[in-house]
């Protein structure tokens, strides 16, 4: 403390950061649902910074992915071949990206393992609450988009804490247990 104010430390950014990382075990407790997970390694400041700009980037393009795949199925069912077809070659482009940055994160952490979907008797039951309830998009902003990204991968989200708190958010929603057995939501306002 006393490197920090006499000009010497680092920003307290990092401490926060780290948080996660050096209270892992606390973590292990909040988040028992997911099943055993490998435990975290040692890093430093900036590798913890390292993984958590990979994490935004392949966030990102799985996010675009997505939605250049959704555009591109409107446009075939709407007949339009030539827009169908640039919009899955842009899909396939960021799906490329993120296949590299999940390569690079799997050897920094491991296997990134999911959360477990429910059965199919209690997904049919969970469909049929999600139904009655407005889009998770409408209101929420990206909390619901960073929670399925949290249930996709929760050992190297789980350094994160507002992908944690995201997922802590919305883990009860039937939204959200939804779209739980393939964790790609596909947002309406993409399509065409």
């Amino acid at each position: 403390m006393s490197k920090h104010f006499q000009g010497e430390g680092e920003s307290i950014l990092g401490m926060y950061r780290t948080i996660p990382v050096v209270f892992g075990k606390v973590l292990k407790g909040e988040i028992s649902s997911v099943g055993a997970l490998v435990p975290v390694p040692e890093m430093s400041t900036e590798e913890v910074h390292e993984i958590a700009s990979l994490l935004e980037v392949l966030r990102s393009s799985e996010n675009l992915s997505r939605k250049y795949r959704c555009k591109g199925d409107a446009y075939y069912d709407m007949g339009r071949d030539r827009f169908s077809m640039e919009y899955h070659d842009l899909a396939a482009e960021e799906e490329r990206r993120a296949k590299i940055i999940r390569a690079k994160l799997e050897e920094t952490l491991g296997a990134a393992g999911s959360i477990p979907a429910e059965g199919p008797e209690e997904m049919d039951e969970i469909r049929m609450r999600a139904e009655a309830l407005p889009s998770p998009w409408s209101e929420e902003g990206g909390d619901f988009d960073a929670a399925c990204f949290c249930g996709r991968y929760p050992r190297w989200t789980r350094l994160i804490p507002g992908l944690w708190r995201a997922y802590e958010k919305w883990k009860n929603d039937p939204r959200f247990l939804r779209e739980a057995p393939k964790f790609r939501p596909a947002n309406p306002s993409w399509e065409p």
